[in-house]
């Protein structure tokens, strides 16, 4: 084989990986920006960051992994979809609708935006904090806790409520330094005024 020959050979193969890299491109990466939010979307919807959309797809899943650590088993993402992408002072931003639900069903839906970014002829999706959840800011992450339940009223004939939680309110009083009439009046008084009060007077003392 002659010099010239190899050297077209040689730029014939330079254009074949060249073109099959474009087509690798072409079919990995998105290029559009709605194609790119819907690939976010799956990918947030399976808690796994596998495409190549991902600014960093090591350290985006990390972050994922962070931010919703402590929801465990008791919260399961159901759906994040797109529900628009929007335009404005230079940003272009995808916003996510996200539906949660916990171990009794009850759901907890939200939006947030996830920033787009072009570069060059294809689009990538930066993941942050604010991403997930608009009001967590860096370095924050979902927190669970427990709201104790209110007591329920015990309820009698034709649902007559005969006891429901009320306001506790404590009074001090030193007998010792009030008049005996002072005393009478002040049991006379409570026990007019709250209902099922049956306070005597030596209860005071």
């Amino acid at each position: 084989m002659s010099k010239k020959s190899r050297v077209w050979l040689a730029v014939a193969l330079v254009l074949v990986l060249l073109a099959g890299a474009g087509v690798f491109a072409l079919f990995r990466l998105p290029m559009t920006k709605s194609s790119a939010a819907k690939a976010a979307a799956h990918d947030l919807a399976e808690e796994q960051l596998s495409s190549d959309i991902w600014h960093e797809k090591d350290l985006a899943q990390g972050l994922f992994d962070r931010v919703t650590k402590a929801l465990g088993t008791r919260v399961d993402l159901r759906s994040v979809t797109v529900d628009d992408i929007t335009e404005a002072d230079g940003r272009t931003v995808a916003t996510l609708d996200w539906t949660w639900a916990n171990n009794d069903g009850e759901s907890w839906e939200y939006s947030s935006q996830l920033p787009l970014e072009k570069n060059g002829l294809f689009w990538w999706a930066d993941l942050t904090e604010k991403a997930i959840h608009p009001k967590l800011g860096k370095g924050g992450s979902f927190a669970l806790r427990a709201n104790p339940g209110g007591r329920g009223k015990i309820l009698g004939a034709d649902d007559e409520v005969l006891m429901e939680e009320g306001k506790v309110v404590d009074i001090g009083v030193h007998p010792n330094r009030l008049e005996p009439d002072t005393i009478g009046k002040l049991v006379k008084g409570l026990n007019d005024g709250v209902d099922s009060l049956d306070l005597d007077a030596d209860d005071l003392e």
